[in-house]
């Protein structure tokens, strides 16, 4: 239904009898197997790199960002810079996570509490994913601007 309306895959139909039975939904694809057969469409882009090459991109990125932190919490913690952060820096250690849990925490209790999240803010209406995305945004930033403010 979203590729419909969005226009997201269009089918080029061929008659495989030679008879056109007019029965084709938006995209012109045949809703049942009536002897159409659906090609796809031919405007490849080739300037993707392959498939692995994109895989192990992925795959090396997300062990970056698995290790790194652990790198930097060991280093931290061997030369004890890491306590004096905390000490120095307690709105962004503790402050900044908590905000981030509490913000999640109210969009998923309203979620399960009243359904679907959708609201409109200055004339623009979020529904859909980018409702609860920015619903989180929007808590997030208060929560943070609270914590700046009160400590």
């Amino acid at each position: 239904m979203a590729d419909e309306a969005a226009g997201i895959w269009k089918a080029h139909v061929t008659p495989i009898n030679g008879k056109d039975q007019g029965r084709q939904n938006v995209n012109g694809a045949s809703p049942v197997d009536d002897g159409h057969k659906v090609q796809a469409p031919t405007d490849v882009d080739t300037e993707l790199p392959p498939r692995w090459v994109r895989i192990a991109i992925m795959l090396s990125l997300l062990a970056l960002l698995a290790l790194a932190p652990i790198l930097v919490a060991v280093t931290f913690l061997s030369s004890g810079a890491l306590s004096r952060i905390a000490e120095e820096h307690a709105r962004a250690v503790v402050g900044v996570p908590w905000a981030g849990g509490a913000a999640l925490i109210v969009v998923l209790v309203l979620r399960s509490s009243f359904g679907r999240i959708e609201f409109r803010v200055l004339g623009i209406e979020f529904k859909g994913a980018s409702g609860p995305i920015v619903m989180w945004f929007l808590c997030f930033l208060g929560e943070i601007f609270s914590i700046q403010l009160l400590w």
